[in-house]
């Protein structure tokens, strides 16, 4: 049985859609980079406008990837530079994930 991947379309001005393009818009279904569905307990998008879109997948091991829009740091990688492909989020490593929320940017 062939794996399950993540799937996103729309805008990517921001690289939110993380098939690691920068591609403007996207009509039909692309795969998310790296991200297979066995492994994400719980994915979020948000973001206001054409380029502030960004997304969020909690992982089975108590991670967190992120990807698209970063000028208000809202990928938590420590940085404010976009990223058109899922990465970790920088968190402490006595934490764990319990929900997600991907809230609207300016």
């Amino acid at each position: 049985m062939p794996e399950k991947r993540l799937k996103s379309w729309g805008n990517n001005r921001a690289g939110e859609l993380g098939d690691g393009t920068w591609t403007d818009f996207r009509t039909t279904a692309t795969t998310v980079l790296g991200l297979t569905s066995a492994e994400v307990v719980k994915m979020a998008a948000g973001g206001a406008g054409a380029a502030h879109g960004h997304g969020l997948a909690s992982l089975t091991g108590h991670t967190v990837q992120s990807w698209g829009s970063n000028g208000s740091e809202q990928l938590g990688d420590r940085t404010v530079f976009s990223d058109s492909a899922p990465g970790q989020v920088m968190k402490p490593s006595h934490a764990t994930p319990t929900s997600l929320r991907a809230a609207p940017t300016a």
